[in-house]
């Protein structure tokens, strides 16, 4: 008896070590006692499996042709795998050469796969990670149960998975003594979890019987994948050995799984000729066919969801967009001291903050910062509803409170999605060197005194707008001289995040505004968002960026 064979063999050179990866196979198949037959069969298809590696995988110039083989066996048969590192190279996919007569009239070479889908029962390949692996499968009937890696099966066992293969129900019905006489002949392969059965565009010739585990097909719809579980019980390659075309869908193990291997030859002289199968076989595809129906359906319903979602949130973005005030020149030419700048930037496609800037009359200007609950069209359309109720009802030159009361009176009237909004709103008057303001809920406005640091002006302040119609909003006041800037803003700026997850907070900010005294507005503005930029690094941002300022010019 040979020493011990090792389990895989690396090859150096493919083209080269032909006659060392015969010896390794030969000797594998001594040591588990696998019959003269079934040893050449095994032999000869490695062969010209290695000797098509190294004619297409490789373009000869390489001083090393690198291939790997090992070696699987249990109870039903033998699996090769041939794995290498050349260019793309699926055998399965090359044209057949005509079949020898017989197997002693074979010679290795030039048969391509005709020779090695004659000789072996079952074949697969697939690509992963820039290497070829091509899988050989043996039915050996007598396989020794000597060698560590032949693993028993016993008689009670063997006649349990027969059982099994035939309650499919692609054979309900069938003379099971025959049946069972024909699937006698059928290897067993064994998959791990993940593990690849069929590539999408490989050719297939057989029919695979879940015996235990499940399958995973990925079908394509769109641009999306869809999976379809073959469970225990169930067959698999029907449609592949009907038609002949290749597999339009990969098919992984879920789990461990065991297979029983029907080749399409047996099934075709011998299985098909059986009473009943081509209405069961009719009732298998009908089935397959309802299931992947409900998978495609279910794919394009998604598929229309997700692009109204994009429409909507594209109509949305735009709407906003439309209504936030860009051209601040103009606020400059009507107002001959003002100096005006905003930004705004959201944290999705569309945000819930908005910021407003109007004329209330040729010496007054009004400022407002708010923040929308939700995201989407009907974040959008409240905003706008609240944009709209703001300039309206402060135009009306009455006191801010009475301005926002009764805007919040009518955003609580038809809010049958309970949506409010934080808001606070400034009015400049130049001439009177006047600020008043009013707070709905929103961050404290920032006052900068051209001599002297930055202050919140903390009250008076409501609660958020939409929610109760009886609220009140006290008006603040104040001095408003030449040289002075305010400064509003949305949570997104305080609550603006580190790597670490700590929060910028309202200190910085006023740290930052401390070292802009004398800044115009937008000068202002581009200070506080690089001082964000710096702090938040690479972290994600959570929440829409907001910033208003107004300068008063001397």
């Amino acid at each position: 008896m040979p020493a011990a064979a090792k389990v895989s063999l690396d090859l150096v050179n493919v083209g080269v070590e032909l006659t060392r990866a015969a010896d390794w196979v030969l000797t594998h198949c001594v040591q588990s006692g696998i019959p003269a037959d079934d040893s050449y069969r095994i032999d000869l298809v490695v062969a010209e499996a290695l000797g098509n590696i190294a004619s297409y995988a490789y373009s000869g110039d390489e001083e090393e042709a690198l291939a790997e083989l090992s070696w699987r066996q249990n109870p039903g048969g033998v699996m090769l795998v041939i794995k290498d590192f050349g260019w793309h190279f699926d055998p399965t996919q090359r044209d057949s050469e005509p079949q020898a007569a017989n197997l002693s009239k074979v010679i290795p070479g030039g048969m391509g796969i005709a020779l090695m889908r004659r000789y072996s029962d079952a074949i697969s390949y697939h690509r992963e990670s820039g290497n070829n692996q091509l899988t050989l499968y043996f039915a050996i009937e007598a396989a020794s149960r000597v060698g560590a890696q032949a693993q028993e099966q016993t008689g009670d066992g063997r006649r349990s998975d027969l059982a099994k293969a035939c309650r499919c129900p692609l054979f309900n019905g069938l003379d099971q003594s025959a049946l069972v006489s024909l699937l006698e002949k059928c290897p067993l392969r064994r998959l791990s979890a993940d593990e690849v059965l069929l590539a999408a565009g490989q050719i297939n010739h057989h029919l695979y019987i879940v015996l235990s585990g499940e399958l995973a097909v990925g079908l394509r719809r769109g641009g999306g994948q869809s999976v379809l579980t073959i469970k225990a019980g169930e067959c698999l390659g029907e449609l592949s050995i009907i038609d002949g075309m290749p597999a339009s869908a990969g098919v992984r193990a879920k789990s461990d799984t065991e297979l029983l291997v029907v080749s399409d030859e047996l099934f075709w002289e011998r299985v098909t000729l059986m009473p009943r199968l081509a209405r069961n076989m009719l009732r298998v595809l009908t089935e397959r066919v309802r299931r992947q129906n409900e998978l495609t359906l279910e794919a394009m319903e998604q598929q229309l969801r997700f692009e109204h979602m994009g429409r909507e949130l594209s109509l949305a973005a735009d709407l906003q967009s439309s209504m936030l005030p860009m051209d601040f020149e103009r606020f400059g030419e009507e107002l001959r001291r003002s100096d005006v700048y905003a930004l705004m930037e959201p944290a999705r496609d569309v945000g819930g903050d908005f910021y407003d800037i109007f004329m209330v009359d040729n010496d007054s200007i009004c400022v407002a910062v708010g923040d929308v609950s939700g995201k989407g069209m009907p974040a959008a359309l409240f905003m706008v509803r609240s944009m709209t109720l703001l300039r309206t009802q402060v135009r009306k030159k009455r006191n801010l409170s009475k301005s926002m009361a009764v805007i919040n009176q009518l955003l609580c009237e038809n809010n049958p999605t309970n949506m409010f909004v934080t808001m606070v709103v400034a009015v400049i008057n130049s001439r009177r060197r006047e600020l008043r303001w009013v707070n709905g809920g929103h961050c404290a406005p920032l006052l900068l005194r051209r001599k002297g640091g930055p202050q919140q002006l903390d009250s008076p302040r409501g609660i958020l707008l939409g929610v109760d119609d009886s609220v009140v909003f006290p008006e603040g006041d104040c001095r408003f001289r030449p040289g002075d800037s305010l400064l509003l803003y949305s949570d997104g700026v305080t609550e603006s995040r580190n790597a670490g997850g700590e929060l910028f907070g309202e200190q910085r900010l006023l740290e930052t505004l401390g070292k802009s005294s004398g800044d115009n507005a937008e000068r202002l503005i581009r200070r506080v968002r690089t001082s964000l930029a710096d702090y938040s690094a690479d972290a994600e941002v959570a929440d829409d960026i907001t910033l208003l300022a107004f300068h008063h010019q001397r």
